[in-house]
Parts: C-alpha cells; sequence; structure tokens
C-alpha cells in the first residue's frame, strides 16, 4: 500500500507545478467567463456565472487547497492543546481565542437577535478529554491502549468493543449481489440482526482493529504501515493529518461508475435508502451519485443538479424524531445516538438504514460535505475503535449517569429499593429488561451496585443497539478505510464530519467572487458591512441561504464546493429589478437587489432586506 508518508513527499514534490496550473486555469475561466457574460436582467443571471472550479480541470485542486494549509503551518491552542489551521482565530474544538477568550460573535445582535443559543462550541473539559486513551508503543515496542487519568475524570474501567460477524462468503456476481439486497429490502431480513459482540479490556486488544473487521479491500494492509499511522501520522499537527486525509480521499474519489438516483420528495429516505444500499461494496468510495427529483430535473439546470439539496433533506430525515433512526442526547448542540427503539418505528428493515446512513456518512466524509448535526462522543469513539468508560455515558443520558454516580458515592443503596431492571420508553409504552437472570428478584446493596452501574452502562452504550450499531459501522467501514481513521482522535473526527462553526467574514469575503455587473456597485460593500454586524446566528443563516448549508469547510472558503463536489466560489451577481435577495444553493450565488438612495438610508435598507429574508426562512 502507498503509505502516508509518502503521499505526503509526493504531494510536496507536485505542487509548485498544481500551483503553476491552477493559476493559469483560474485565468483562463475569468477571461472565459467575462467573454461570455450577457445582460444583468435577472433571467439571464445563469449558475454557469458562478465561479466553478472543477476538480478534473485543476488536477485535485482540493488536495492542494489542504496541502497549502498545512504547509502554513498551525496555531496551537493555549488552553487545550490542539494544533488548529493558522488562519483560525477560535479554537476549532474548545472555541477560546489566541488571547483565552471564548468566541463572543454570538452575542452581538443584528436589530433584534433571534433568542436561541449560537454557543455550539465545544467545552473545554471535552477537548482535553480526547487524550484520554492514546495508541503507544510499550517498551516491549507493542502497540498498546495509553490511559491518561483525567483530573476529575471517572477511574471505571474502559471497554473495547468487538463484533463478531459471520465470515464474508466468496464475492457474489454484481447480478446476483444486487438480487440479494434487494430481497433483504423487500423482505427485512438481515444476516446482522442476530449479531454477537464482545467487550474487552483495552490491554488485551491490538489498537489498530476496529469493532468490525476491514471490508475485504482493505485485508492487505500490514501491520506495520498501519502502527505508524497510529503513532506518528496521530502526533502530527491537525493541517498536516488533514492534507494527507484529502489525499487518500481524492484517491479513492477518482471518478468511478455513475450511478442515477431519482426519488419523490415524499419518499427520500425509502428510495435513497434503497439505492444506497445497492451500490456494490466494491464500488461505493469511487461510485459518482447523481441524483434527481422526480419532475425536477429541468428546474436546477442538469442531471445531478439536485445533489446537494438531496443530501441536506437526508441529512434533516436522518435525525429526523418521526423517523426514529437517531435519537437527539444534547439540543443545546445537536448531538445524537443511535435510537435503540428504531425497529418499533421503522419495522424489519430498520437496519438497511443504518447500513445505508454509515454509507452515507462515510462518503460525505471523503468528499467533505459536512454533515448539520453532531454524532455523540461515544458513537465517534466506537468509530475509532476508542475504549469507552462508564464517564462516556454522560454524553449518551446525563441524568442516568448523575443518577450512577450518586449511587456509587453513597452508602444505605437498600432504602432506594433498586432492583437489577431498566425500564425503557417508546411514547407512552414501557418495556422492563432484565439486566440479569432473574434480575427484577435481586436487590440492589452497597455489595453490588457496582455490578448495577457495570450493567446499566453496558446494556444503554452497548446492548441494546448492537444491531443497529453494527449495521452502521459496516456502511461507514465500506466507504472509509480504516487505515484513514487511524491518526485522529474522536474531537477531530467531528471537526473533520461537521465542518468549522467559526464564520471568518474576512476570509468569506477574500475568496468571494464578484459578477462583472456588481464590480463598480456600492452594494457590495454595503452587504459586507452588514455581515460583518450580523450575530452568528445570522451569518449562519446567510451562509445557510446562499449556500445551502450553515458550516464552513474545514479549509475555509475557498474550500465551496458545488452541488456536485466541484470547487465553487462564493459568487454575488446583480438581482436586476427584483428587489430582494435571491440563491442559488446549488452553486453557492447570491443575488444582490439594486438599492437606490432615495434620500434613506441605503445601508439600512440593505440590513433590513436581509434581516427579512433570513426570519422568513426560520
Amino acid at each position: 500500500m502507498t503509505t502516508l508518508a509518502s503521499k505526503g513527499v509526493s504531494l510536496l514534490a507536485a505542487t509548485d507545478l498544481y500551483v503553476c496550473v491552477a493559476v493559469l486555469l483560474l485565468a483562463a475561466v475569468v477571461v472565459t467567463m467575462r467573454a461570455v457574460r450577457k445582460t444583468s436582467s435577472v433571467e439571464d443571471i445563469e449558475p454557469h456565472n458562478a465561479m466553478i472550479l472543477s476538480t478534473e480541470q485543476l488536477a485535485d485542486h482540493r488536495m492542494l487547497t489542504a496541502q497549502r494549509e498545512a504547509e502554513r503551518g498551525f496555531a496551537a491552542c493555549m488552553a487545550c492543546g490542539f494544533k488548529n489551521f493558522a488562519r483560525v482565530v477560535h479554537c476549532a474544538l474548545c472555541g477560546l481565542s489566541s488571547a483565552g477568550q471564548k468566541d463572543v460573535s454570538a452575542v452581538r445582535p443584528l436589530v433584534d437577535s433571534p433568542s436561541e443559543n449560537d454557543t455550539a462550541s465545544t467545552p473545554l473539559p471535552r477537548a482535553h478529554k480526547r487524550h484520554e486513551w492514546t495508541r503507544e508503543l510499550n517498551d516491549e515496542n507493542r502497540l498498546v491502549w495509553r490511559r491518561r487519568l483525567m483530573e476529575g475524570g471517572d477511574h471505571s474501567p474502559g471497554y473495547v468493543l468487538r463484533f463478531d460477524l459471520p465470515p464474508e462468503a466468496e464475492p457474489e456476481s454484481e447480478r446476483a449481489s444486487s438480487k440479494r439486497r434487494e430481497r433483504s429490502l423487500s423482505t427485512g431480513y438481515d444476516p446482522s440482526a442476530g449479531v454477537q459482540f464482545e467487550l474487552l479490556e483495552p490491554r488485551d486488544v491490538d489498537p489498530t482493529q476496529f469493532p468490525l473487521p476491514p471490508p475485504r479491500a482493505d485485508v492487505a494492509d500490514k501491520l506495520k504501515d498501519l502502527k505508524r499511522l497510529a503513532v506518528d501520522a496521530a502526533a502530527h499537527d491537525f493541517p498536516t493529518k488533514y492534507a494527507h486525509f484529502i489525499a487518500s480521499a481524492t484517491t479513492l474519489l477518482q471518478a468511478g461508475d455513475r450511478s442515477c438516483l431519482s426519488v419523490h420528495c415524499d419518499y427520500i429516505l425509502e428510495q435513497s435508502v434503497q439505492h444506497i444500499n445497492c451500490i456494490r461494496e466494491t464500488s461505493i468510495r469511487s461510485v459518482r451519485l447523481e441524483v434527481n427529483f422526480a419532475g425536477e430535473e429541468d428546474v436546477a439546470g442538469g442531471v445531478g443538479g439536485l445533489h446537494r439539496e438531496w443530501l441536506t433533506l437526508l441529512n434533516e430525515k436522518l435525525v429526523d424524531p418521526e423517523v426514529g433512526l437517531f435519537s437527539c442526547t444534547q439540543r443545546s448542540d445537536q448531538t445524537y445516538f443511535i435510537n435503540p427503539q428504531s425497529k418499533r418505528v421503522l419495522g424489519a428493515d430498520h437496519l438497511q438504514h443504518f447500513h445505508a446512513a454509515g454509507r452515507l456518512v462515510g462518503r460525505s466524509l471523503l468528499e467533505g460535505a459536512v454533515l448539520n448535526f453532531h454524532l455523540c462522543a461515544p458513537l465517534l469513539k466506537m468509530m475509532l475503535g476508542t475504549p469507552i468508560t462508564l464517564g462516556d455515558l454522560e454524553h449518551l443520558d446525563a441524568e442516568m449517569y448523575r443518577s450512577l454516580t450518586w449511587l456509587l458515592d453513597n452508602d444505605d443503596t437498600e432504602a432506594l429499593e433498586l432492583d437489577f431492571t431498566v425500564t425503557q420508553r417508546h411514547g407512552s409504552h414501557t418495556q422492563t429488561v432484565e439486566l440479569i437472570p432473574a434480575g427484577r428478584n435481586i436487590q440492589v446493596n452497597d455489595d453490588n451496585k457496582f455490578e448495577l452501574a457495570d450493567r446499566k452502562f453496558r446494556f444503554m452504550m452497548f446492548e441494546s443497539v448492537a444491531p443497529q450499531l453494527a449495521s452502521f459501522l459496516k456502511g461507514f467501514y465500506e466507504a472509509v478505510p480504516q487505515r484513514m481513521l487511524l491518526p485522529f482522535d474522536y474531537e477531530e473526527l467531528d471537526y473533520l464530519l461537521c465542518g468549522s462553526e467559526e464564520i471568518d467574514v474576512s476570509d468569506w469575503k477574500h475568496h468571494t467572487h464578484i459578477h462583472v455587473t456588481l464590480e463598480s456597485r456600492q452594494e457590495v460593500a454595503w452587504f459586507w458591512d452588514v455581515v460583518k454586524e450580523m450575530s452568528g446566528v445570522y451569518q449562519k443563516r446567510l451562509l445557510q441561504f446562499a449556500t445551502g448549508c450553515s458550516r464552513v469547510p474545514l479549509v475555509g472558503f475557498q474550500g465551496l464546493t458545488s452541488y456536485d463536489g466541484q470547487l465553487c466560489k462564493f459568487t454575488l451577481t446583480d438581482a436586476g429589478d427584483v428587489k430582494y435577495f435571491r440563491s442559488h444553493a446549488c452553486h453557492n450565488m447570491l443575488e444582490l437587489p439594486n438599492f437606490v438612495d432615495k434620500g434613506g438610508s441605503p445601508r439600512g435598507t440593505v440590513c433590513r432586506t436581509v434581516q427579512r429574508v433570513l426570519d422568513l426562512r426560520h
């Protein structure tokens, strides 16, 4: 296999050539766009006027952009130690600035600021805790899990999850594989429904292994290469790790077969799940998925024009409580865990939904398409094969965690009249589950309360969601090779999946393409003045309105992409005689109205118009 180090060397050697090619092609695109520009009427503002830079034309420009960020070095957070991109002002993990102050952008109002909380930065203790478990070489040069006991943290034993799945059969033909998947989707049958698993002590496992064996395509990875990734690469600063990740992802995503998906808005989840699951395992990393909504092929200007809208809507469906796939564990920052009651909601084929969700999350990670929600810390840890402890239950069920820790810290447990059962609720229905044989008849006392805490923790974290978790992880690893995950901890994985919370208006403005019809117009300056004065809430609303996503790519606004993954600059263009803002989110385009000064304050009019549009969408 090509190692991470060799990729970095070849990437550095090619940088100067890529820069020259990129500059020449960028100039050619600009000249061409100026040559073909039309009049400024609204009807003539077409998506092709957006600054779209094809990854094919620019020789893997996404990889080059990540490499440039790595070459700029990093900015180490004085509070949590995370090595951020050099350009960031506030730490991506703990939210503190270089001056040690919390990001307070959310408290700056735009006229009447919305009431919702805009502080989603990760707390400092959580950023510190990511170092609790690390892969290290011991004195015998053997890779082991090393635990650092955190101040104020729990000292309970850690568990490493290992699923015991039946061995894979010989590869099927494409036709046979497709028929089998169609049968499983129609009947609800799934071989992983009876999945078995073990909870092992960290000292007894190989830290390069994950909860599931690697897919067939990755079994040839050599242990020495995996060790190097787990130790040496993990020690690099984040910009360097990200550049190597993008280099590997670019190789995997080289254009494969096309797969056309036509969905109806009312059945977007069901049809998407069936289509994603029917893609062959050997193709899921490279297939080019082109999406259209039934009856709307012409609206988005060509095949695949609704890919971003599809991805956004599917993101919303995955965490919709009515769907029943994931449950919200913390509303303040929108974190989710697997719903143990998914079968009650979705029926017998619920595991197929989790398999498709895993594939979708994996492809989003490879493509750099940020999620609009967070997976909770324990789920991120399991995706990386990191040990789980009782303290992780706080992220899943804070009330249960507080109850168990109080129970362990206090005596006279018999007075509580507890037994070895747990009650599960689903709507108005409740179900009592025995944690051990005859658990309802065994009273909890000071001698066995530690066993109760351990049994409840294991049930809630693993046993109640084992089949769903196995299906989700299987789909995820089919899309993302496990070796690519080894350098990252769970907070960094969250950062990769969800992008940046910070909106740097200067960076946004710097990487904006101004259409020729606006080059000498005062509205552009007014627009950026208003954006700078917005609260963080409104900045995110504007970004969502204009690009279809409220989060910024890891490399900043230079990394914005169009609906089909091509690099696409944010573009300001003329709205003609229309007196309101319009967006073309598939191409990151915003149309600015023509505000004429008639004795009032045109800048104030811009402010009010922006706020009115963004308020109407929420």
